[in-house]
């Protein structure tokens, strides 16, 4: 009987989602699976930019060429050899992407979601996407509504939990303990 516990993280840009994944590392040893490492290394393979509408592009460019599930079976494949109990899919975008992951047993997904205002006030702050630190609002809702950002809300209604972080980290912490003991 497999006892592991598979969880996929979706939600909009800056809700959190990293955050999560990584409090699930550090607190509960799991091992994380993240779209965009993979793309990463694809862009960093073709010397381009590490920059969101790269990230969004590349990603939907595979998903149009080779089916919207590609990237999610690449991680299913990569955490087959894990030995983790815990594993977690970060940065799901597409329907075929859960319904990938969905094919695991014990698999849930949450759905993190956070007002616009925060999020922007994160993407203020952040250095993790080249450009990402002096976007204009304008910018921000622009990536927002990248085809590869379009499924989000038929994700957030497919979700088996759902994850408002709009309160401060331990709050956002004990929601996302409190999901993963209902997993």
């Amino acid at each position: 009987m497999n006892t592991k516990k598979y969880i996929g993280i979706s939600g909009e840009i800056l809700a959190g989602k990293s955050t999560a994944a990584q409090f699930f590392v550090e607190s509960f040893k799991a091992e994380f699976f993240e779209f965009s490492v993979l793309l990463t290394k694809l862009l960093n393979l073709l010397n381009l930019p590490l920059t969101r509408p790269n990230y969004q592009n590349m990603g939907e460019f595979l998903r149009k060429e080779y089916g919207r599930d590609v990237l999610a079976k690449a991680l299913v494949n990569a955490s087959e050899k894990s030995d983790s109990e815990i594993l977690v899919f970060g940065g799901i975008r597409a329907v075929e992407e859960l319904e990938a992951f969905k094919k695991l047993p014990n698999f849930k997904l949450i759905y993190i979601s956070a007002p616009e205002e925060l999020r922007y006030k994160r993407v203020l702050e952040r250095t993790e996407k080249k450009g990402e630190e002096a976007s204009s609002l304008e910018a921000f809702r622009k990536a927002e509504n990248h085809p590869a950002e379009k499924e989000q809300d038929k994700l957030m209604n497919l979700a088996d939990f759902k994850v408002e972080n709009t309160g401060d980290m331990e709050t956002f912490k004990k929601q996302l303990t409190e999901v993963l003991e209902k997993i």
